[in-house]
């Protein structure tokens, strides 16, 4: 096929008469379709792999310089030179961005799938502050993300180029994040496949433990003294925590009603996190744990088990416990029921419980020292 130019069909017609002339080529039932009038010139010719292709022009002049570099260009290629002039731009097709495709995959993973609102919040945290900064401008493709890009950036997070980023017990519950991304991503076809699936794992978690250096009973009682110093609120939520082990949030989250003075039982049933109260960190988080076992100051014993003397005031407690068999003494560390006083802000009432406005230790109930 010789390289060629011609006006369009349609180019001399007008919205009142048409003059174009009958199709060349129709195929068998095939009617001619309406007139629609088009101010363009075609090249007719073929591409590098020899694929017929029309390309138009709003000009005959632009045409025929078109078509005067194309066959320039081919007498150039005939006498061995390396010569090419392509009279239309090559459409790239459009890479989606990574910070797209993981807002689309983490919406589809959270419609198909129940997850708590802080297991939501986890994901939205990590791709904010880790995902995005790194890979959120680059193209989703397989050389960008490859087995060995990854392995370079997770090595970066573990402190390969300088300080540590993230520990690896968080980069195992984070990574899982970015494979679910790439599945998306290879469910586009954008990837033939996922990277961290398959093959070797990209990393392995140090074998050591990390060291835990937990506090002396001298070191709590040092640290209860300065919270009373400062807020006798704030020193309440400072003793519930060290009593039950409770984690920040869900000190924090504490209601009124959460908490049984009777029995001296606190129920964790949400956390404060991101300024808001939500559900535990996850459902084996929700429990019901022992503050303090009532103390009787009549009998001078813990309530309500019978006991004989004073030295059976610890009876009844885990074995190294502040205050009881086998532990330290600690400060404050029996409730005393005529000495328990409230310390509670208003608040609104919903569905007979006491929900805070803030998460504030006005929640909590403040506790005073026993006397000696």
């Amino acid at each position: 096929m010789k390289s060629r130019i011609e006006a369009d069909r349609h180019y001399f017609c007008s919205a009142a008469r048409c003059v174009a002339p009958p199709p060349k080529k129709l195929a068998v039932g095939r009617k001619p379709g309406a007139c629609t009038p088009r101010k363009a010139w075609w090249l007719r010719t073929r591409d590098s792999v020899g694929k017929r292709v029309s390309i138009a022009f709003k000009s005959e002049g632009a045409a025929r310089t078109a078509l005067a570099k194309l066959e320039a260009a081919e007498q150039a290629r005939k006498l061995g030179l390396s010569v090419t002039y392509e009279p239309r731009a090559v459409v790239t097709p459009l890479v989606p961005k990574f910070a797209t495709i993981a807002t689309e995959a983490l919406k589809l993973h959270a419609s198909t799938r129940s997850l708590r609102a802080t297991t939501s919040g986890n994901h939205a945290s990590f791709l904010k502050t880790h995902l995005l900064p790194a890979w959120g401008a680059k193209a989703v493709t397989p050389a960008t993300f490859s087995r060995l890009e990854l392995r370079k950036w997770i090595a970066k997070l573990r402190g390969a180029e300088g300080h540590r980023v993230l520990s690896d017990s968080t980069l195992g519950t984070a990574l899982p994040i970015l494979s679910v991304i790439l599945d998306y991503a290879v469910e586009r076809g954008l990837l033939t496949t996922n990277p961290m699936r398959g093959g070797e794992p990209l990393w392995r978690a140090s074998l050591a433990a990390e060291a835990v250096d937990p506090f002396t009973p001298a070191e709590l009682r040092k640290i209860l003294a300065a919270a009373r110093a400062i807020d006798s609120d704030f020193a309440a939520l400072i003793q519930v925590m060290m009593q039950t082990s409770l984690r920040p949030g869900e000190g924090l989250g504490l209601r009124r009603c959460d908490i049984d003075l009777g029995a001296a039982m606190i129920n964790v049933n949400g956390t404060w996190s991101r300024g808001a109260l939500g559900p535990t960190k996850n459902r084996h988080s929700t429990r019901r744990v022992v503050h303090a076992l009532p103390y009787d100051r009549r009998r001078g014993c813990v309530a309500p088990s019978g006991c004989r003397s004073r030295n059976a005031a610890g009876a009844g407690r885990p074995p190294g416990a502040p205050g009881g068999a086998g532990g330290s003494r600690g400060p404050a560390l029996h409730l005393q029921r005529d000495r328990v006083q409230p310390a509670l802000a208003p608040r609104d009432r919903e569905g007979g419980c006491s929900v805070p406005k803030a998460p504030c230790p006005s929640a909590l109930v403040r506790l005073d020292p026993p006397e000696p």
